[in-house]
């Protein structure tokens, strides 16, 4: 395959109506994982000549630096689709034992990920609550290293701070910081 994209994010994981039935218990009623990524995925399986791993952005956040790097190697393409920035940045290992050591290290995501751009590799971010500055703020990649202190931004966009959520069931005209970035 010459096409291997690697999708993370779009995936959610829904508990059901909570109901309250005294001022002590609540009970879930229904539990799902829903896959809202999989129309894209399919529709990026249909491109010939093309392999498409898509997980949950749940899973980044899991993946091991030793997994991560095997993605890197593997994909020659990365789509991120809702997918906050503690999701890469941050590993449940990195918390591991860190007040029994003086300096606590995990390698940095955002420079393996940039270096893998710059050496060619192609990255594109879908919008959703959580990408770019996300609800809230909580997508926080106008705080990350990629934005923030380098005059070499990955994304060709400004991320503002705190909401930028827009949300309509119509349609949006684009608008970048660089329309002559190699993404747009």
């Amino acid at each position: 395959m010459s096409n291997r994209i690697f999708h993370v994010g779009n995936w959610c994981a829904h508990w059901g109506n909570e109901f309250r039935e005294s001022a002590f218990r609540s009970s879930i009623k229904n539990f799902e994982v829903l896959n809202y990524a999989k129309y894209f995925t399919r529709a990026l399986e249909r491109i010939p000549d093309t392999e498409v791993i898509s997980i949950p952005s749940w899973e980044l956040y899991h993946m091991s630096p030793e997994e991560f790097d095997a993605k890197l190697e593997w994909a020659t393409a990365i789509v991120f689709g809702d997918v906050e920035t503690q999701s890469l940045h941050l590993n449940p290992s990195f918390f591991e034992n860190q007040f029994q050591k003086k300096y606590v290290t995990f390698p940095d995501r955002f420079d393996l990920l940039k270096r893998w751009v710059e050496k060619g590799g192609h990255f594109h971010m879908n919008g959703g609550w959580f990408s770019f500055s996300g609800h809230q703020g909580y997508g926080g990649w106008g705080r990350s290293r990629w934005q923030k202190d380098t005059d070499e931004r990955v994304l060709p966009v400004e991320c503002i701070d705190g909401d930028d959520l827009i949300e309509s069931t119509a349609s949006f005209e684009v608008r970048t910081a660089d329309g002559s970035h190699a993404a747009v």
